[in-house]
């Protein structure tokens, strides 16, 4: 293992590196394969800021606060100078989500939610942190959270899950198995990037809630020469292909499948935890949630959210979420 480190501290836009692992073995590999790793830190080690790591949905990567050139992260309400995850007072690291096509020789088509988690425990070797003030995890972050926990219970001293669970719920599990029938027919068409516009289309039609849609799509349809366009059809084809247009349909297909086989054991996890639920969610329902905090061996608190933005609340409810973080970042002091 080794770790290549091109580190240049900014209040901006935090330093980038990657590790290198010559023999990763993934759950589902034929054989170990060479993994790269890329991942972002906020802070100067040497400062010895508490360390917390931040891992989001599976169209997240490492750019949490903010990216290369300067553009706003995936989660810069949260992270960065001031917010909830302050960077003059937490050394905030992510990494990118690997799939089987990153791992060169290992012949991985399946990826775990496992496989993330070492991975990351694998950054943390390189980067010599033995333990984390906490993990933040959110939608498929939350699952890797949870995984880590199980794992590597020595090196976290506080679990925060947002609107993910131990297990995919049969509804999601439902969507999502939709989803990889239309990329696996839209590759077969030698169309993938239309596959994964469709599919990602069809996931955000699932991240919102009725209430949200009806205030903003409840327009008449446009009429053209071969029928009718909907108001929603703009919103859901434009993200789907600016999603395209980033995600290989491989990729894409992997996390998709890796949320479904995910299954932890919540009785095995002691660390301290702090769950987030969003009220309703389409994907990931309250009753799960419960279930998570009454199964988790460690003590936990579950906060619920009300929110008109279903699964997506992590991302568009800052103000709310803000404050449930900040109270468990200091739980964990």
């Amino acid at each position: 293992m080794s770790a290549h480190q091109h580190l240049i501290f900014s209040p901006e836009v935090p330093a980038t590196g990657s590790i290198v692992l010559p023999a990763f073995r993934a759950r589902h590999a034929r054989r170990p394969g060479h993994l790269t790793i890329r991942y972002t830190r906020s802070s100067d080690p040497a400062l010895g800021l508490p360390v917390v790591v931040v891992l989001g949905g599976v169209s997240a990567n490492a750019d949490v606060i903010a990216c290369a050139d300067r553009s706003p992260g995936w989660w810069c309400t949260q992270a960065g100078t001031g917010c909830a995850l302050d960077t003059n007072r937490y050394d905030v690291i992510s990494m990118d989500f690997i799939t089987g096509g990153g791992i060169d020789g290992a012949d991985c088509r399946h990826i775990a939610t496992g496989d993330q988690a070492d991975a990351l425990a694998a950054l943390l070797n390189a980067l010599h942190i033995r333990r984390l003030h906490a993990f933040v995890g959110a939608s498929y972050g939350a699952m890797v959270a949870l995984c880590f926990a199980a794992r590597y219970p020595e090196r976290l001293a506080r679990l925060i899950a947002i609107s993910g669970a131990h297990v995919a719920h049969p509804r999601a599990v439902a969507i999502r198995s939709i989803q990889r029938r239309i990329i696996h027919l839209a590759r077969d068409a030698g169309k993938p990037a239309e596959g994964v516009a469709l599919a990602r289309a069809l996931a955000i039609a699932g991240y919102r809630e009725h209430a949200e849609f009806a205030a903003r799509f409840s327009g008449p349809p446009k009429r053209f020469h071969k029928g009718f366009r909907f108001p929603v059809e703009d919103y859901l084809e434009h993200n789907g292909r600016k999603y395209a247009a980033r995600v290989d349909a491989d990729d894409y297909y992997q996390l998709c499948e890796s949320l479904d086989l995910h299954d932890v054991d919540p009785s095995g996890i002691t660390t301290p935890a702090t769950l987030i639920a969003a009220d309703p969610d389409f994907l990931v329902p309250l009753s799960q949630m419960q279930e998570l905090a009454e199964r988790l061996r460690g003590p936990a608190q579950l906060h619920v959210l009300r929110t008109a933005y279903g699964h997506d609340a992590f991302l568009k409810e800052p103000v709310a979420i803000a404050g449930l973080l900040r109270d468990a970042l200091e739980v964990a002091a």
